[in-house]
């Protein structure tokens, strides 16, 4: 289990699940958080600066020269050995706790109301998708939103099933379906970007499904200039069936709430492809292509 530390929760290295825990932990006790990220700040701020590590390993090598019978290769090792294994603890553990440390400088912005709510291309890219291209459709279709603000795109990424076909079924004036030949899911994307007519573009894929108030919740974020990506949160359904499930489900989480610690800091390093939405002006060029 997590120890409580002078200045943060002691967790060993590379163990995902603990820090989990650490981190949820945090944001249930408010109080200690807010005293261990004091102490966790004048900390970084003494030793872990980029100027002051990188200053000291100079000295560390300085010393080790300087020593009698020079840098050996045992010592040389050794210093490549610490070295690495204080990069994975950083990746698994210190880079967490840097964001809550800024995270808890950076005070909440106000969030602003949209005056009316931007126009959304919504696009659904699909491979053989026939067993639940139906349900998905549907469920685009009644999400709480204005009708005129809206349009629904399947992207068929040379679909050999019925894909395009019940995709075709539906007559909805929102929807526009894209029958092309097989290229691969970045491909297709280029394809149809060009062509939608919205401000907003949600990517988004067939097998995942969409609270009716989602797409609302995601674009009143952009009533903020500044802002340039929204993601939503995926839900794995069944992600407690067996053991295995429960460790991924366990990772997930954690990785969710770096997001939102990322968030808090307006920064995002990576969106899920199953709901997130970015400003049509932000979409790379058809020269430069767009990858997701």
């Amino acid at each position: 289990m997590a120890v409580d530390g002078e200045t943060g929760l002691v967790v060993p290295p590379a163990d995902p699940h603990q820090l989990a825990a650490s981190i949820l932990k945090l944001l249930e006790a408010p109080e200690l958080a807010a005293e261990m990220g004091a102490a966790g700040r004048r900390r970084v701020l003494e030793h872990y600066q980029i100027d002051v590590m990188t200053r000291r390993i100079e000295e560390l090598y300085e010393e080790l020269l300087a020593a009698k019978g020079g840098l050996t290769m045992l010592t040389f090792a050794a210093v490549v050995f610490w070295t690495c294994l204080g990069l994975i603890a950083y990746v698994y553990a210190g880079y967490p706790i840097l964001l809550f440390l800024l995270g808890s400088l950076r005070r909440a912005q106000p969030r602003l109301k949209p005056a009316r709510l931007p126009r959304v291309s919504l696009i659904i890219s699909a491979y053989n998708e026939e067993d639940v291209i139906r349900e998905k459709i549907a469920n685009s279709l009644n999400l709480e939103y204005p009708r005129d603000r809206l349009e629904i795109i399947v992207a068929s990424d040379g679909s050999t099933d019925r894909t395009t076909a019940i995709a075709g079924e539906f007559t909805d004036s929102r929807l526009r379906v894209f029958d092309l030949p097989r290229r691969g899911k970045n491909g297709t994307l280029n394809e149809v970007l060009p062509q939608t007519r919205g401000d907003i573009i949600l990517f988004t894929d067939a097998n995942g499904k969409f609270q009716k108030d989602a797409l609302t919740a995601l674009v009143r974020h952009f009533a903020d200039r500044q802002v340039g990506c929204v993601c939503g949160e995926l839900i794995y359904l069944s992600a407690d069936d067996n053991v295995v499930a429960k460790g991924y489900n366990l990772y997930w989480r954690y990785d969710q709430q770096l997001k939102r610690m990322e968030s808090r800091l307006a920064c995002l390093l990576g969106a899920n492809g199953s709901i997130f939405a970015i400003r049509k002006s932000l979409v790379p060029s058809p020269r430069r292509r767009c990858l997701q």
